[in-house]
């Protein structure tokens, strides 16, 4: 009987040693796979490119016109160290954006003024190897104000609705000055384009029919970044 009772003791301090061990685990690993949480707030100023879709043969651009840009947006989204010097994030992202430009065509008396506030909505994921980081940001693009007005001959024709949704791609590179373990500024560059820019109207269908153009974007973006167990 106390052979048997000595076996039993000796069963429970091994299923104790096994769920101290268990129990240890996730605690020695945490350290190791740093995890949590990621947000940033970013403010992008640059300009865009406006490039011809298609052909237009009747009415040419008198080249690639330059437009402002500017705007402000956050990301949130999930943190994961792989090692001291290697990390990545999966962001979900949302913008909003300003930009306005005017497109004027040779051998007729007409100007484009496209001027539009517009939100945006996408998904980057982000790498990071060291203090610098690269982001690939996909998403939709929502005009929200009436975007376009075209003077032909002394007249103003204006738009009374807002353009039509935008695929967006913006490619961001970053270096991070950090100011705490979990708290930096980020200062970098980014290079996007959207297309999608319908300009037609209905008032001058001749003129504007099949006219598409696409934007190549570019400037300098800072933004403050917060991560839980960021380096």
């Amino acid at each position: 009987m106390i052979k048997i009772k000595n076996g039993k003791n000796m069963i429970k301090k091994q299923y104790i040693i096994i769920l101290f061990i268990i129990l240890a685990i996730p605690q020695n690993i945490y350290p190791i796979i740093r995890h949590g949480l990621d947000f940033n707030v970013n403010v992008p100023i640059g300009m865009g490119i406006m490039i011809p879709h298609g052909s237009i043969p009747q009415y040419k651009p008198s080249g690639n016109e330059v437009n402002f840009q500017g705007g402000v947006g956050i990301g949130l989204g999930y943190y994961l160290g792989i090692s001291d010097l290697v990390s990545m994030s999966f962001l979900a992202t949302f913008s909003y954006s300003y930009n306005k430009t005017s497109i004027h065509k040779d051998n007729v008396n007409i100007n484009y003024i496209y001027e539009s506030s517009s939100l945006t909505f996408g998904g980057m994921p982000k790498v990071y190897i060291g203090n610098f980081s690269l982001g690939l940001d996909i998403g939709i693009r929502l005009p929200v104000t009436p975007a376009l007005t075209i003077q032909y001959k002394g007249k103003d024709y204006t738009s009374n609705k807002p353009g039509t949704p935008r695929t967006y791609l913006k490619f961001v590179a970053d270096y991070n000055i950090f100011f705490r373990e979990d708290m930096a500024i980020a200062i970098g560059l980014y290079l996007g384009y959207d297309w999608g820019f319908n300009l037609n109207n209905i008032d001058l269908p001749d003129i504007t029919k099949g006219e598409a153009y696409g934007n190549l974007d570019l400037g300098i973006q800072i933004a403050y970044r917060y991560a839980s167990f960021f380096r």
